[in-house]
């Protein structure tokens, strides 16, 4: 999953972050603020809003994020170039919507699995497959 190009390399924070613009709608400040407490935080003592914001500085800075506009104050949308760190970021072919990564590409990655894997279609097709994989990843067995 490492990008081979090293100006689409992001952080886990980038990856939550662009994932999460990914979505039809602009997610609010909070949204993202609840994305990184809820999928991405370091610890219980990490501030979510300011980590959010950061990342968001930092994609914007990087060319990842469109930059806001006097008519788009609160404009968050992702540029190409931010696409393709989005699918690099996942090993995708083609842009996921924000409800795939949330469902199925980020839970591979905890999972460690390939996100466009058959095997994680089917580790994460319901609460008993992942449980099974998550058991089977504690105790490092296979099948």
């Amino acid at each position: 999953m490492t990008p081979t190009r090293p100006d689409l390399a992001v952080s886990r924070f980038e990856l939550v972050i662009l994932a999460r613009l990914s979505s039809a709608k602009s997610p609010s400040d909070k949204q993202l603020a609840e994305v990184i407490r809820d999928l991405a935080a370091p610890d219980r003592d990490s501030n979510p809003e300011q980590v959010a914001a950061q990342t968001l500085a930092e994609l914007r800075r990087r060319g990842l994020v469109h930059e806001p506009t006097k008519r788009a104050r609160n404009r968050r949308t992702l540029t190409d170039s931010g696409v393709r760190a989005l699918r690099a970021g996942f090993d995708l072919d083609k842009t996921p919507v924000w409800k795939d990564v949330h469902k199925t590409h980020l839970l591979a990655c905890a999972l460690g699995i390939a996100p466009n894997s058959v095997d994680a279609e089917t580790a994460t097709k319901d609460a008993t497959n992942i449980a099974h994989r998550v058991v089977r990843n504690h105790y490092k067995t296979t099948e």
